[in-house]
C-alpha cells in the first residue's frame, strides 16, 4: 500500500468516525450538548475536505488523484442535499471548493473520468447540482467543461430523475467500501436501503 492510500485510508477513518458522532449526537437530549458536538463536528470534517484538497493538490499518482477527486465531489455534493445535522460534513472553505472545481473541470474536459465517476456524476446532476456543483462567489468563474457535462447529464433520459435510475446495473455495493460517507451512501442507494 502506497503512503497516499494510507493517508486516502485514514481520512476515509476519520470521515466514518465523525459520522458516527454527529449520528450518536441525534440522540442527545440536551440541545446545547447536541450544539456542541455538533460545532466541533462540522469543523473536524471542514479539515478533512482541507486534508483531501492537500492530497488532491501533492499527489502525482493518477489513480489517487481521481479518487480525492471523487470524494470531494461527492462530499460537497452532499452538503446541500442531506443536512449538516445530519451528516455531520462541514461547508468547504471557498478556496478549497475552488480547487476541486477546478481539478473537475479539467478532468472533464481531459476525458479523465472513469465510468465510475460518469455515472455518479449523472446521478448529483439529478439533484441539486446547481447549488452543489456550481462554484459560489469566491470560489470562482465559471467552469465551461464541467457546467457543458453536467448539464448534458440532467438531460439524458437514462437519468431523467433522481434515484436508483441512475446506478448501473451492474454496479457491486461490495466494491464501494472504505471511501468515508461516499461508500456509505452508495452502498445504501445500491442495496435499496435508507440511511441510516
Amino acid at each position: 500500500m502506497s503512503k497516499e492510500q494510507g493517508v486516502l485510508d485514514e481520512l476515509a477513518a476519520q470521515e466514518m468516525a465523525l459520522y458516527a458522532q454527529i449520528s450518536a449526537a441525534q440522540t442527545e437530549p440536551s440541545r446545547p450538548a447536541f450544539d456542541a458536538i455538533y460545532t466541533r463536528v462540522t469543523a473536524e470534517y471542514t479539515q478533512v475536505y482541507q486534508q483531501y484538497v492537500g492530497l488532491l493538490r501533492a499527489t502525482t499518482d493518477p489513480a489517487v488523484w481521481l479518487e480525492v477527486l471523487k470524494r470531494t465531489v461527492f462530499l460537497r455534493w452532499y452538503i446541500f442535499t442531506e443536512p449538516d445535522w445530519l451528516s455531520g460534513i462541514g461547508m468547504p472553505r471557498p478556496d478549497d471548493a475552488a480547487t476541486v472545481f477546478d481539478a473537475l473541470d479539467a478532468a472533464i474536459a481531459r476525458q479523465q473520468l472513469d465510468a465510475e465517476f460518469d455515472w455518479m456524476l449523472a446521478h448529483y446532476a439529478n439533484w441539486v447540482w446547481e447549488e452543489a456543483l456550481q462554484p459560489l462567489g469566491e470560489e470562482g468563474g465559471p467552469r465551461p467543461a464541467m457546467t457543458r457535462f453536467l448539464r448534458e447529464k440532467t438531460a439524458l433520459s437514462q437519468y431523467s430523475g433522481p434515484g436508483y435510475e441512475a446506478i448501473p446495473a451492474y454496479v457491486d455495493p461490495n466494491t464501494i467500501t472504505g471511501r468515508g460517507q461516499l461508500s456509505h451512501y452508495w452502498r445504501h442507494m445500491i442495496n435499496r436501503q435508507p440511511l441510516t
